[in-house]
């Protein structure tokens, strides 16, 4: 079974339709940041949500974080204001009473940091939404439930990842890094791909175990 590995939505919908069209049978999992900016997050939550676990998956990214943060002030991470300064003002607005619902606030805290998928013809893939920096060995089996300590570098890291043996990470996040491949020394196969591109107005996902990338304009 294909799974499309989707990079940063930023509320794109009309994209994301278009992006999933390309791979209608693979499971679809979101690396994060499927809200702000965009004028469709409500619709974008909506796609993810339904049928959720299933032939869908989502991960916590920072935006989603930041909209958390914003009406329940968990760990209280970010000054007033600073998700309408990321964009969480077009989020807003694509709800009809210009608020995120509880079921969604609901769905959203209970998002993994990463999720892992496992195939015969690929090396294993480790899907976050920014690049894990440091031993995949080392993060506890909870982790992709419990948010602790390890959230902040799941969702903000900016450092390159560092390779895992056995592993391909895929992430988003890094839209400065655009559509990269880290490669080792005298290696040809990459141990890490970042995915995100939305500083350029185009959608990317990752098809798995295949490696194709698929693409779509905002």
């Amino acid at each position: 079974m294909s799974t499309l590995i989707i990079a940063d939505i930023a509320g794109e919908f009309d994209a994301l339709m278009r992006l999933v069209a390309l791979a209608p049978k693979a499971t679809k999992i979101s690396v994060g940041d499927m809200c702000d900016r965009g004028p469709n997050s409500k619709e974008v939550f909506e796609y993810f949500m339904a049928d959720y676990g299933k032939t869908k998956f989502a991960l916590m990214g920072n935006h989603e974080h930041m909209a958390l943060e914003h009406y329940r002030s968990v760990y209280r991470h970010y000054e007033w204001g600073t998700w309408d300064y990321n964009g969480g003002r077009a989020t807003r607005q694509s709800f009809p009473d210009q608020e995120i619902p509880a079921n969604v606030l609901d769905w959203i805290a209970a998002l993994p940091l990463f999720k892992k998928i496992k195939s015969k013809s690929a090396p294993t893939a480790f899907i976050s939404h920014a690049p894990l920096y440091g031993d995949i060995k080392q993060i506890p089996k909870l982790a992709g439930k419990a948010h602790g300590q390890y959230l902040m570098d799941f969702i903000w890291n900016r450092y390159e990842p560092i390779a895992q043996e056995g592993y391909l990470q895929i992430f988003g996040h890094n839209s400065h890094w655009g559509l990269r491949s880290f490669v080792e020394a005298g290696q040809t196969d990459p141990y890490a791909i970042c995915i995100d591109q939305s500083r350029t107005k185009v959608l990317t996902g990752y098809l798995y175990p295949e490696g194709e990338i698929l693409e779509v304009p905002f």
